[in-house]
């Protein structure tokens, strides 16, 4: 089955237009006005055009193509002209020698615009700049392209970041992780210093996420195990101040008697704070909570998330857990091992609500929990045909 264009993964391309330049010619990198000026005395030329053009060329080649949005100009869509592929571009900088701001605000931009991976090309300056636009809000994929590249959250190479992202676009397991932005902050050239770099935070990246090896035997995931894994995730990890909602299957009814009461198999489930449990509840009473942390699976081989089964998630409900702040983590989890997610063969999830509007607000690409501290990501569309 194949997935309509309208529900294409969104990926927004971030170039950093001078990144790299102070490499070759015996810099340290080319952050900031003075030491880019001075690489362009030296002779630099630009890198980065390069690496993002081999970039969006293998990604084309993977046949899994996604819907591009950019910038305009160096920091994206002259690339694109040069390749002959369509984007949209969503941000223009006020002038053709692009700026650290530039970089925050093109993020901030792409990210406003809803796209479900950005890719930025260049070092750990360009990687700095990413984590204070956007924080924890976006998952990113650096491809290098910089003088300085310590953080983990590039790609091996311009080909290794294409994969990843055909990966994601097909269904293939695609682990979500934090990774860490690290980058120079001294120019000494004794050793200690030389050699120290430091740490500014972490970003959400993409990386393969295959077969664990502690759960698995001849390649294959042991469930049972997977799904004690899971639970034993959400019993450490869920606010306990929080009134806990779970969803129907066997995946929540685990987790329902591992907190301690029998649940319902097909019902919505409610647990307090206090202890108290209520079983079976309807839309009304989900309606009328408040403080809420919500745990949902969806059936193998069907991969419908809201729609079927999980109906009293009404329109509604999800609309207010939505707009709930996550100040204090997020409100929605989806759980399933990767033998579940197997099943539906590399087609994405589905929200089958009957609210147009939510359906598209719900799609794109989504964490799912498959195992103890084992995220991946996975795509939810609204349809597939």
């Amino acid at each position: 089955m194949s997935v309509p264009a309208s529900d294409a993964l969104r990926v927004g391309l971030l170039i950093n237009p001078v990144a790299g330049m102070g490499g070759r010619v015996g810099l340290k990198g080319s952050d900031g006005a003075k030491r880019l000026a001075e690489a362009r005395r030296l002779g630099a030329k630009p890198m980065a055009a390069a690496r993002a053009l081999a970039f969006l060329r293998h990604v084309e080649a993977t046949g899994h193509a996604p819907q591009w949005l950019t910038c305009d100009g160096g920091m994206g869509a002259d690339c694109f002209a040069a390749a002959g592929i369509v984007c949209e571009v969503v941000y223009t900088p006020d002038a053709s020698n692009t700026t650290a701001a530039d970089t925050r605000t093109a993020a901030a931009a792409l990210l406003h615009a809803q796209v479900d991976v950005l890719v930025f090309v260049g070092g750990d300056g360009t990687a700095r700049d990413l984590l204070a636009a956007v924080a924890d809000t976006a998952v990113v994929l650096g491809v290098p392209a910089g003088v300085k590249m310590h953080s983990g959250v590039f790609a091996v190479s311009p080909v290794a970041a294409a994969k990843i992202l055909a990966r994601l676009a097909s269904g293939g397991l695609v682990a979500s992780v934090r990774r860490e932005v690290r980058d120079f902050v001294s120019d000494s050239d004794t050793v200690e210093q030389a050699l120290t770099t430091t740490g500014f935070g972490e970003l959400r990246v993409p990386e393969a996420g295959g077969y664990l090896q502690h759960t698995k035997v001849g390649g294959k995931e042991q469930e049972p195990l997977a799904v004690q894994e899971i639970c034993a995730h959400v019993l450490e990890h869920r606010n306990a101040e929080r009134i806990c909602v779970l969803g129907a299957g066997g995946t929540c009814l685990a987790v329902k008697q591992q907190l301690g009461f029998d649940g319902t198999l097909r019902g919505v489930d409610v647990l307090h704070p206090g202890g108290s449990v209520e079983l079976d509840v309807n839309e009304a009473r989900l309606l009328s909570l408040q403080d809420v942390e919500v745990f949902v699976s969806f059936a193998a081989h069907q991969g419908v998330l809201f729609g079927r089964g999980n109906q009293m998630f009404s329109p509604t409900v999800l609309r207010r857990l939505l707009d709930l702040a996550v100040d204090a983590g997020p409100r929605l989890h989806v759980l399933a091992t990767r033998t579940k997610l197997d099943t539906l063969q590399g087609r994405p999830l589905i929200v089958d609500t009957g609210d147009v509007a939510l359906d598209r607000r719900l799609s794109g690409l989504l964490e799912v929990l498959s195992g103890y501290e084992d995220h991946l990501l996975y795509r939810v569309a609204r349809d597939y045909a």
